[in-house]
């Protein structure tokens, strides 16, 4: 049975498989996630040149520098939705398409982004009056996204999906996604420590788009590590499996009496 087939992994296995298919389908991916990157690169050039006002508080930059993080935040969400398409078109059996992946994710832009903000507030209020880890909410909440796009549920309503996914997941979940998340951030971070700018300079071009390549190649692997967990507590729980079969039996029987 081929590591990419629709059947339960443990932790060590999806995150085998989801090297694996990022391997096999590298050009698709890379091609999705430029795509999708070009307006967060834009933010982050915007970011930087304004990091020596930011420094001395000023409170025009201030503010701008807010919104922009924003900005940001909500686009990190389209972008983990398009992501998450491509790796769903690609475990399902459909080949990756980089511009019908971007419009899905932004059609579904608003309940995406009202899912994601809500999740970040609620991760805060707890952490500061609760005490409560933001680990818990990270792995309470992982589906999030897979819910909304691929059961085409509201804010709300997929977070309360992904609440009932994840139980007696979040160990699982912790150890999946939070390694990814660890490769992901030791990469990505230790390259922008080492290209950080002298205090009171702005970031070069060279080191925004080396930044900004390294996110590219990387980032991938979360949405596609998130997407293949989802389907496996969904096989487990529900046979998700088997009725993709049943489906698929379905589809191809007119074809096979016409025949």
């Amino acid at each position: 049975m081929s590591d990419l087939s629709l059947r339960s992994r443990s932790a060590a296995e999806l995150i085998d498989a989801a090297f694996r298919m990022y391997r096999q389908y590298f050009s698709g991916f890379l091609t999705l996630s430029a795509l999708v990157y070009l307006p967060a690169f834009a933010l982050n050039v915007m970011v930087g040149r304004m990091a020596p006002q930011i420094e001395t508080m000023q409170p025009g930059p201030l503010l701008a520098m807010f919104g922009a993080l924003i900005l940001l935040a909500s686009w990190y969400a389209i972008m983990e939705a398009a992501l998450s398409i491509a790796t769903s078109d690609r475990y399902l059996g459909r080949e990756i398409d980089p511009g019908r992946a971007f419009r899905e994710a932004l059609s579904r832009s608003g309940t995406l982004i009202a899912a994601k903000l809500w999740t970040w507030f609620v991760m805060f209020f707890a952490l500061i009056f609760f005490f409560i880890p933001w680990v818990y909410f990270f792995a309470r909440y992982f589906a999030i996204p897979q819910t909304i796009l691929f059961e085409r549920l509201g804010a709300f309503k997929g977070i309360d999906r992904s609440r009932q996914l994840a139980k007696g997941e979040k160990w699982k979940a912790l150890r999946s996604l939070g390694l990814i998340w660890l490769i992901f951030f030791t990469v990505s971070v230790g390259l922008s420590l080492l290209m950080q700018p002298a205090p009171g300079s702005t970031p070069s071009i060279l080191s925004h788009l080396v930044n900004s390549v390294v996110y590219i190649i990387a980032y991938p692997l979360v949405p596609i590590t998130a997407t293949l967990l989802y389907y496996d507590v969904r096989i487990r729980r529900e046979a998700f499996d088997i009725e993709v079969m049943s489906a698929n039996l379905e589809n191809t029987a007119p074809a096979a009496r016409a025949g």
